[in-house]
């Protein structure tokens, strides 16, 4: 007879922190996420590339460290895995304000600092919008100071959830880097995390599946799809194998088969994702069954070169001779003008 924990009471383990999220009653960090304007990381790139800065770093006010973490740390923390732009951590060393922002709020609106613009239009509207704030501050407005200082660093609106730095860190190495890094961070009770508006919601999606994985099972596919990428930028694994197996039961139509290879196998490159691929097969061969009737039209010929490759290597196309096969993939490369060599390379 079996010592291990049966079926069951692993699912029960897995959800033992799931009543833990946001609460302040046993957290010890609060994850900040300053909501910037959509393109912040090439405005700042590109105006710390004008300064002659080694790298990117945020302005420092006293009593707050600011620090960047590149791509390259993060590729490191990863251990190979692809990131996309760069993290810019933020640490407070102010006390946990009690007001949590559990859903998203609207807040200012002024963009990027003026300093980091890269036109003289952009500069005219976040002068413009400083100086507004300026106004109704000198002017004994409700306008909190804070919000003042939020609008000139480039700062929307913040979300700031209680988390447990540990359960974090046993799940990502990117959260173990962040918490645990030895920096002064790693004492700090408020970690900022700069994240673009388009991006907002789904790192807000990300961080609660990883206290509460069946959030996911209501997601809509963009969303899957969304925080899937997410998931993989920070090495949160069980998130990540979360979004594959729910996405595992959205596959019954060829869209979503394309919207899916899209994502997994032309935007990137996921490794981990052949049990996926696996079930889309079953959905892509249906739809092109028998192959005879199907390689010589557009619905076939206007698909992905991955898509292509995973609908011929399917056990679930059927087709009444096994040179079609063949025929298929030498049409669709002549009407793509592929090169039968880079299929060699790619397989």
């Amino acid at each position: 007879m079996s010592c291990d924990l049966k079926l069951n009471d692993l699912l029960e383990l897995s959800k033992v922190y799931a009543p833990e999220y946001n609460m302040p009653e046993l957290h010890d960090r609060v994850l900040v996420f300053d909501v910037m304007q959509d393109g912040w990381e090439t405005h700042a790139i590109l105006a710390s590339s004008e300064h002659g800065d080694d790298s990117v770093n945020v302005e420092e006010n006293p009593g707050q460290i600011s620090t960047t973490i590149s791509n390259e740390v993060l590729q490191d923390v990863k251990n190979g895995s692809n990131s996309d732009g760069e993290v810019s951590v933020e640490v407070e060393s102010n006390e946990i304000k009690p007001e949590v922002e559990r859903n998203i709020e609207t807040g200012s609106t002024s963009g990027q600092d003026s300093s980091t613009s890269l036109n003289n239009e952009s500069q005219n509207e976040t002068a413009t919008l400083v100086a507004s704030d300026e106004n109704q501050l000198a002017q004994g407005s409700t306008y909190s100071t804070e919000n003042f200082e939020y609008s000139k660093k480039g700062i929307l609106r913040q979300h700031k959830i209680f988390v447990h730095s540990s359960w974090l860190a046993v799940q990502s190495k990117y959260f173990r880097s962040l918490f645990y890094s030895g920096m002064k961070e790693s004492s700090s009770k408020e970690v900022h995390v700069k994240v673009s508006e388009c991006e907002e919601a789904t790192h807000l999606m990300l961080l609660e599946a990883t206290y509460k994985a069946d959030i996911l099972n209501g997601a809509t596919v963009e969303e899957l799809l969304a925080v899937l990428e997410l998931a993989d930028k920070y090495d949160v694994k069980f998130v990540f194998k979360k979004c594959k197996y729910v996405l595992q039961t959205r596959v019954t139509t060829l869209d979503i088969c394309k919207q899916v290879m899209h994502v997994i196998k032309e935007k990137h490159s996921f490794g981990d994702v052949e049990d996926l691929a696996a079930t889309m097969q079953v959905t892509m061969g249906g739809n092109f069954t028998p192959l005879e009737n199907h390689w010589q039209v557009e619905k076939f010929t206007s698909q992905s070169q991955p898509f292509v490759q995973y609908l011929l290597g399917s056990s679930n196309l059927q087709t009444r001779c096994e040179n079609t096969v063949f025929q298929a993939l030498m049409h669709w490369m002549e009407v793509n003008n592929v090169d039968p060599t880079s299929l060699e390379k790619d397989s």
